[in-house]
């Protein structure tokens, strides 16, 4: 029973669009919405991030502008009044920027009453992404 907007291999102007589209479909609804997301993923000063292909990050600086805060799904979930949200984050990788203020993995959020949160590993640690030659 759910409408899907799919974002295979996004971009970041890709995923803000699905963003926005998201955000004006459930608008009034008062709907279940649902965000699965598998792919690259960092923290950086506790706030979350969904990577997009086209990120070019080599600092820290360069996060906030080229990647997607998990914050403005929350908050697109919350300005539409749904009255469940499901948010699937299936990504998680070392921090790159070790004398930022990143740490490993994804942060713990804090999210609004109605949400469930599904992370692949607890907070702060780090998912395997497997081994393409084992099969694994």
């Amino acid at each position: 029973g759910f409408k899907v907007v799919d974002v295979i291999d996004g971009d970041r102007a890709s995923m803000m669009q699905a963003l926005s589209r998201i955000q004006t479909d459930l608008k009034g609804q008062q709907a279940v919405a649902m965000l699965y997301y598998a792919g690259h993923g960092l923290q950086l000063d506790w706030r979350n991030y969904m990577v997009p292909v086209d990120a070019q990050i080599d600092k820290s600086e360069d996060v906030p502008k080229q990647t997607v805060d998990i914050e403005l799904v929350i908050q697109a979930f919350k300005t539409a009044s749904t009255r469940m949200n499901i948010l699937v984050l299936d990504a998680c990788r070392d921090n790159p920027f070790p004398r930022s203020g990143a740490g490993k993995g994804l942060a713990q959020l804090d999210a609004p009453p109605g949400t469930y949160l599904a992370f692949a590993t607890a907070p702060g640690n780090v998912a395997e992404d497997g081994d393409e030659s084992s099969g694994k």
